[in-house]
């Protein structure tokens, strides 16, 4: 290990004669020390490493590894498999390709130094009046997360990132009513009817772009010595929350240096059908960030779930919307080029009419228990762009060991995981493409009985779609805020360093 960790290794030392000498050109040697670690097991040892590599030599493998890095996960994962099914066992290409995906998470974790301002001075809610809440947001998770984490440093100057610990979306889950987690509607009444609010209507952010002790923590931190001593753009504060996209909160300057998790977006076209120029440009870095679900918030995690617990579920399929129109208002009308998803929602109706007895379709709100049970009672649930192309339900149905049916064209521009990027313009994130169904909105709308007939097909092909739950089950902990040992709050900061590093 000392070798490895010097870079000297040759082909002649401690067993490795068979090592490509390219896999110790790498950056992290506790890579390839995690991977020792695999095949040096007690009465295995070295020659278990030799046999992976050459195994995976004989296979071509390293040509299906474009990098050093993707090599050392094939050799991870090859350990893995040789280890569980002896030395004898011939290797199973398809059992590594599996196993390297599960390694290839530990990649996108967080191997940066960053700081947190102390929540004890700028943010006594953390500790206090939100502690309490049952509806915590993502930026209260992503704190929560983050205290104890072994690359926090309390120096600013040996940071990569800054957290600031400001709790604006927590304040507003836990003092309004917007459990639909819909954008801010009550701006068509508002203008309509400035001198009578409707019974819910928030002055956030349509009067005042934040509430008081948000903007008091905001202030502090950044008259502090501390946030003198760092890039602005290495600063984040997640707000999962719709009015960081909407009216005053959008216009702020205050955010224009730093780094926003935001559940969406706004690029060019969002902005330009909804009026909301000073959105696309609100913050110098955005990260998309998972919403906070609140079905997470009521999933028994500790229960296990298997495959063939899924494929008795009675319902094919799930959806839950609102009997209301789901466009963008610009004050008292229609947004000029706003996306009408109304038509798009709706549509699920004709799909519960080829389904009857075997879909839980309905236009209609319920409890968080009543809709809890039926995500957990079907097998696909529809994701249905809204107002905007994100939506909850995507999260929601990730809870629920529910297969998302994603039906959102613009989904992967502004909404994709962990996605990040300048101007409302996003790049890279997550792919989730491995355990969600995508259907194209035209194809949703002109062809329903074809998408029932995938939905049917798809879950006859065994071993499909159990590599499919299989990849849910790997990326759940991605995706979840609320889930033990999730990995969100690293993953959002390692795309925040991607953000503010790269041109």
């Amino acid at each position: 290990l000392k070798c490895v960790s010097a870079g000297s290794i040759s082909g002649n030392h401690t067993g490795f004669g068979r090592l490509p000498r390219s896999l110790f050109m790498v950056t992290s040697s506790s890579m390839l020390a995690y991977f020792l670690a695999f095949v040096t097991l007690p009465g295995r040892g070295i020659a278990a490493g030799n046999d992976v590599v050459e195994a995976l030599v004989k296979a071509n493998a390293w040509a299906k590894a474009p990098t050093h890095e993707d090599a050392l996960l094939l050799m991870q994962a090859s350990g893995q498999v040789l280890l569980s099914k002896g030395s004898e066992s011939r290797l199973n290409l398809k059992a590594v390709t599996e196993e390297a995906e599960d390694f290839r998470v530990l990649l996108d974790e967080v191997e940066t130094p960053f700081y947190i301002y102390e929540p004890s001075l700028y943010e006594p809610r953390f500790f206090g009046s939100l502690a309490t809440c049952s509806r915590k947001g993502a930026d209260f998770m992503f704190l929560e997360q983050l205290l104890d984490h072994p690359m926090r440093t309390y120096s600013p100057r040996k940071a990569s990132v800054a957290v600031i610990p400001c709790l604006f979306e927590s304040y507003r889950r836990c003092t309004t009513t917007n459990h639909a987690e819909k954008p801010p509607s009550f701006m068509r009444e508002y203008f309509l009817n400035p001198e009578d609010h409707p019974e819910d209507f928030e002055a956030i952010p349509w009067s005042k772009a934040l509430d008081d002790e948000t903007m008091k923590c905001l202030t502090s931190i950044m008259e502090s010595k501390e946030y003198s001593r760092i890039a602005p753009e290495r600063n984040i504060m997640v707000v999962a929350d719709w009015a960081m996209n909407f009216g005053r909160t959008a216009e702020m300057s205050l955010f224009k240096d730093m780094t926003i998790g935001r559940i969406e977006a706004v690029d060019q076209v969002e902005a330009q059908i909804s009026n909301r120029a000073a959105a696309q440009t609100q913050s110098r870095c955005t990260v998309v960030v998972p919403y906070a679900s609140d079905i997470a918030y009521v999933e028994d995690f500790k229960a296990l779930s298997t495959f063939e617990d899924w494929a008795d579920r009675p319902n094919l399929v799930s959806f839950r919307f609102e009997d209301r129109q789901y466009v963008l208002f610009c004050q008292a009308k229609v947004c000029d080029g706003a996306y009408d998803a109304t038509p798009l929602r709706r549509r699920s109706l004709d799909l519960a009419r080829l389904l009857p007895g075997h879909s839980s379709i309905n236009m209609e709100r319920v409890g968080l228990a009543e809709y809890h049970e039926e995500l957990h009672g079907s097998k696909f649930c529809l994701v249905i762009r809204g107002d905007t192309p994100s939506s909850h339900s995507f999260y929601d149905a990730i809870a629920s060991n529910c297969i998302p049916v994603l039906i959102s064209d613009r989904w992967g521009m502004v909404a994709q995981p962990m996605g990040y990027g300048k101007n409302g313009e996003i790049v890279g994130g997550m792919d989730i493409s491995d355990f969600t169904v995508g259907i194209k909105e035209q194809l949703w709308m002109d062809d329903i009985d074809a998408v029932l007939q995938k939905l049917w097909d798809l879950s006859a092909d065994i071993p499909r779609i159990k590599a499919m739950y299989r990849a849910m089950q790997r990326d759940r902990p991605r995706l979840l805020w609320s889930m033990p040992d999730s990995r969100v709050a690293s993953l959002v900061l390692k795309s925040a360093e991607k953000c503010a590093t790269e041109d």
